[in-house]
């Protein structure tokens, strides 16, 4: 046990950055020269990768032993168990430099450590991070510690969401006549009590009390993420929850709640659809079918916000539904439906530019590096992704079956052109329905269910937030005495042309990766998949909103030069409902 000690002492782990928000952590390992000779002589040098060169002995780390601790009152206080995490290291994760060289001889290891995501760190909490590397002989260093680690992200309150999409502080909807629903199937509903308890925890005020539709059920999370943010963000607007019966796994009942819909005298005029599977796991004619009412809703008034799912390129992924695959892509319907908004996912980060994940920035005139560091204050918005720390991936593709509209050809073909090398268009219908259109956060979002705080994701919350922040456009547009904004993608796409600054655009990330929440055996990461760029993209669509411009834009639409086209005395409602028409 001495000499354990004795050897600990000659080599040591210090962390150098912390990449929060990627389950990534910088580290330098420093050994001394007598340590590194004793551990290569009996291990064997050429049989354990042992380098002995005219500077010194670089002694390779086999794996790295991690401890993680959420902790609560500035990183303080512990409240949940630790979680042991062992990281295998590859050749990759670490690299020596002569620049790096101890005085004794010894070396100076560069590693990085992806310490995540792990299923143990889903409250998301604030982490104290402790770690030691493993040699290949066995022999560990001493432990050090990094007391600021996050998984993934700070928590998200109402007020920092709002902002975030640039909603006036206070600002509510001031119509009676605004008003928006919340689809559920799979006989899930959701609790008032817990919504109540949400809007007193956020400083809200009492929202408007909900209106059912529907059948009762239960009380389940999908529901009370539905209300909880389409309230939150739709302040003061009216809400129904809608739960349609029947149905079965990975086959939600949509044709019956569109035949419903249909058939009511006083439809609301938004709604928010959290659920979506695989396009190939209905019928053609089902879909095609539901399409038809689809593009009826938006001739009413009605507005259709779809969330994307959360398995990037693999499909719905849902139990009793096609399994998630890389190859060829799998769209996810309703969302790659042409009648609809689809809305794709974000997470929040600092590493908002492509390059601040850049892991090695050198010196002039030497080899050493370090990872170029963006400063902690540049927070936005990129591409939710497992390989970013989150949960889930935000789904996003092209359809199968159903062709591109007109109203977004312009747009998609940019992007394709931008990404004509990196794209393997083998996989996926190039001139199919491209989707999302537009995206909201879709990790670390915080609710109540049964009286406690929980964290969540998914588009699942995506969609409710944008749908809410669209009712206050909706309101806006009443008060005015204009008609609702109907089917949303003609005129998105159409006034994004001249003012692209209706959205925010995301710019970093892609959407390959798996879902953390699926059974071990069908998470899994793609090789290929679509990458942020600038303007609209198969991951975020044109972006997230930025309710500010878009009041301001769609509001007045028919004040922009290029709606000089349209019919004299035709308003923004009869614009759309022109488009629906066309396509």
């Amino acid at each position: 046990q001495q000499q354990q000690q004795q050897q600990q002492q000659q080599v040591r782990v210090v962390f150098t950055e912390a990449r929060d928000r990627a389950f990534q952590v910088h580290v330098s390992v420093l050994s001394g020269a007598a340590f590194a000779r004793r551990v290569c002589q009996g291990i064997g040098a050429v049989a354990k990768g042992c380098q002995v060169t005219k500077e010194g002995v670089t002694v390779p780390v086999s794996s790295f032993e991690v401890v993680l601790t959420p902790v609560r009152l500035a990183g303080t206080l512990p409240y949940l168990d630790p979680v042991n995490v062992s990281v295998a290291v590859s050749a990759s994760d670490c690299t020596a430099s002569s620049e790096c060289q101890n005085e004794d001889g010894g070396q100076h290891l560069a590693c990085i450590v992806s310490v995540g995501p792990s299923l143990g760190l889903v409250n998301f909490a604030s982490t104290r991070l402790k770690l030691r590397a493993v040699f290949a002989d066995g022999s560990p260093s001493l432990w050090d510690e990094y007391a600021h680690l996050v998984y993934p992200a700070l928590s998200t309150t109402v007020s920092d969401m709002r902002e975030r999409y640039h909603v006036p502080r206070g600002y509510r909807n001031r119509s009676p006549y605004s008003t928006q629903a919340v689809a559920n199937f799979m006989n899930i509903s959701a609790s008032v009590e817990d919504a109540h308890m949400f809007q007193f925890a956020m400083g809200m005020r009492r929202q408007p009390m909900p209106r059912w539709r529907g059948v009762s059920a239960p009380p389940g999370v999908e529901g009370n993420i539905d209300l909880q943010w389409v309230q939150a963000m739709g302040d003061n607007v009216q809400t129904t929850f809608w739960l349609t019966p029947g149905g079965y796994d990975a086959h939600e009942p949509f044709l019956e709640w569109l035949a419903a819909l249909a058939n009511t005298t006083d439809p609301e005029l938004v709604h928010s659809v959290s659920y979506g599977e695989t396009e190939e796991d209905y019928s053609v004619s089902y879909e095609q079918r539901a399409n038809l009412e689809l593009a009826k809703l938006g001739l009413r008034g009605i507005t259709v916000l779809v969330a994307t799912g959360d398995t990037g390129v693999q499909g719905g992924a849902q139990a009793g539904g096609s399994p998630p695959r890389c190859a060829p892509f799998a769209a996810v319907w309703p969302a790659s439906s042409p009648y609809v908004t689809a809305v794709g996912g974000t997470q929040i980060s600092n590493h908002v530019s492509k390059v601040c994940n850049v892991d090695r920035v050198y010196a002039m005139g030497t080899e050493s590096s370090i990872p170029f560091a963006c400063p902690e204050t540049a927070v936005g918005e990129i591409v939710c992704s497992v390989e970013r720390g989150a949960m889930i991936t935000g789904g996003g593709g092209f359809s199968a079956r159903f062709a591109r509209p007109k109203y977004q050809e312009k747009a998609v073909e940019e992007y394709l052109a931008q990404a004509d090398r990196s794209l393997n268009m083998s996989l996926f219908n190039v001139s199919g329905r491209a989707y999302p259109d537009i995206s909201g956060v879709s990790q670390n979002v915080p609710i109540f269910f049964q009286g406690q705080l929980l964290m969540v994701g998914g588009t699942s919350s995506a969609s409710p937030i944008v749908a809410g922040l669209i009712s206050l456009l909706n309101g806006e547009r009443l008060a005015a005495g204009k008609p609702p904004l109907g089917f949303l993608n003609p005129l998105l796409y159409s006034v994004y042309e001249d003012r692209p600054e209706i959205v925010q655009d995301v710019l970093t990330g892609n959407n390959s990766g798996g879902n953390m929440l699926l059974p071990p055996e069908t998470n899994r990461n793609c090789e290929d998949g679509f990458h942020a760029l600038p303007g609209w993209d198969a991951t975020t669509g044109l972006g997230s909103p930025h309710f500010g411009n878009m009041l301001r834009y769609l509001l007045w639409p028919e004040a922009l030069h290029r709606s000089s086209a349209a019919p004299a005395g035709s308003s923004a409602g009869d614009v759309v409902g022109g488009d629906v028409r066309m396509i």
